[in-house]
């Protein structure tokens, strides 16, 4: 009995062993101690278990809500600039290019801006430095000039703001987990 036992077990290992694909990881040997290399699943994490409780995330979720539209934006035109300004080498052409787009989007958004609260402000531009991993100082300062970056820094620090500050997302696991989250909506639809 043991012995069929024995026999049905190593023909079980022998036939799954034929239908497994062998996996081949990569690794590093140091001081006798092997490291192997892999790919970690994507993980969602539960809401409850951040600093913030239920209510701050959910006003935290509508804030993101309400200025992501404008953030998506002025990442793309961030990056449609940067496209349209990368082949000329006259500064008066670029600067030319800048003015436009401004005066353009001031027609078009200003009203809505200035509507909004000063956390959606802040929230604004922690999602714009997300999106084109600088801060919002770096991009003022790179199109309007280092005195107006600096007048700007000026006025985000009557408001608490820190124009320099570029986004961490480790610092701020609520605000990266509602905003990969909204992300992932707008894919869908």
């Amino acid at each position: 009995m043991v012995m069929r036992f024995i026999v049905f077990l190593f023909s079980l290992l022998f036939i799954s062993g034929l239908y497994c694909q062998p996996k081949i990881y990569q690794g590093v040997i140091e001081n006798n101690d092997t490291l192997l290399f892999s790919a970690l699943p994507t993980l969602t994490i539960n809401s409850n278990k951040w600093s913030l409780d239920k209510r701050e995330i959910r006003v935290l979720k509508y804030r993101i809500k309400k200025v992501y539209p404008y953030a998506q934006e002025a990442i793309n035109v961030y990056f449609e600039i940067q496209d349209s300004i990368a082949g000329i080498k006259k500064r008066r052409k670029r600067k030319k290019i800048v003015r436009q787009t401004e005066r353009s989007l001031k027609g078009e958004y200003l009203k809505d801006l200035k509507n909004l609260t000063i956390s959606q402000g802040k929230i604004l531009m922690m999602l714009i430095s997300r999106g084109t991993k600088r801060s919002c100082y770096e991009i003022i300062k790179a199109y309007k000039g280092g005195l107006k970056a600096s007048y700007w820094q000026g006025v985000a620090h009557l408001f608490t703001y820190d124009l320099k500050e570029v986004y961490d997302p480790s610092e701020n696991p609520e605000f990266e987990m509602i905003t990969i989250e909204i992300e992932k909506l707008k894919e869908l639809d």
